[in-house]
């Protein structure tokens, strides 16, 4: 317990500076580029920490949908990722608990989102994020989602991610 507050406190100190340096330097250079790989870190632990055991009171569906909507808040006005954000993508290590999202998800509808969030990062064949997910299971597990999914929605989501992988 005093480590997770531990941790989470150090996790806040690292986003309030990563926030102040981008205050700072968009007073003084318009050109500044942030470095996003710290947010992406936070991204992958909100996805792992939604696959845990709830606290009581807590809805698995709720925490699920919630990390799976700042993976998506990460991306561009599109929906889409850039190669850069791939890359920190899988430095942050964020497809592995997005893979495990798909097999042990909540809801159909977490499902659904999961594999489209998965289809968004390893499109145009981003060959790393590919083989992360693939070593994560992800075509077997997409592949039962295509064949006994009752959601057409989720059906059609897992195969646009299989195709992609």
């Amino acid at each position: 317990m005093k480590e997770k507050v531990e941790e989470e406190r150090e996790t806040n100190e690292q986003l309030s500076k990563c926030m102040q340096q981008v205050c700072d330097a968009t007073k003084t250079d318009t050109t500044f580029e942030p470095d996003y790989a710290y947010l992406w870190v936070i991204v992958e632990r909100r996805l792992t920490d939604s696959l845990a055991t709830p606290k009581f009171g807590e809805d698995p569906t709720t925490l699920q949908r919630a990390a799976l909507e700042s993976l998506r808040g990460m991306s561009t006005e599109s929906g889409a990722y850039t190669l850069s954000m791939k890359n920190e993508a899988a430095d942050a290590g964020v497809i592995a608990p997005l893979v495990a999202i798909l097999r042990n998800g909540a809801s159909d509808a977490v499902r659904a989102a999961a594999a489209d969030r998965l289809a968004a990062l390893v499109a145009l064949h981003h060959v790393r994020n590919q083989d992360v997910a693939a070593a994560a299971g992800a075509v077997t597990t997409l592949g039962a989602l295509v064949e006994k999914s009752a959601r057409s929605a989720t059906r059609t989501a897992a195969a646009t991610c299989l195709a992609r992988l």
